[in-house]
């Protein structure tokens, strides 16, 4: 058994985790307030070169959704996923790579809401 003693440092640097995991997932789920309200779907989340033809996004919105999930990433992110791959050096081709994966994540994220709020059922496996 440990005793952990908190130094209050620790316990301040917790709650302030806390509070910000809690502040996120109010902004979340404002956000998909705003999107039903607009009569949003989650199937508008889903790219529309999907194979399954479960998308009711166009081109042109599914990319404004992207623009806006890229607009929320910092300056320096943004200016990366900017810049031509072949441009760049293999540490940030690779670091491209990852915020790219990071639009798609976001984006499934706002569509897993959605379900959520539609009733939905999760058919994902257990990891």
């Amino acid at each position: 058994m440990s005793n952990l003693n908190l130094h209050p440092a620790i316990a301040a640097a917790i709650t302030t985790a806390v509070g910000a995991l809690e502040g996120a997932s109010r902004k979340m789920a404002s956000s998909v307030d705003a999107i039903v309200a607009a009569g949003g779907r989650s199937t508008d989340f889903i790219s529309p070169k999907a194979k399954d033809g479960l998308s009711t996004a166009s081109p042109e919105s599914f990319e404004a959704v992207n623009a806006a999930i890229v607009a929320g990433f910092s300056a320096r992110v943004q200016k990366l996923l900017a810049a031509p791959t072949k441009a760049l050096s293999e540490t940030d081709k690779s670091d491209k790579r990852y915020w790219q994966q990071q639009i798609g994540a976001r984006r499934n994220d706002f569509k897993r809401a959605l379900e959520k709020r539609e009733g939905v059922a999760d058919t994902r496996a257990a990891q």
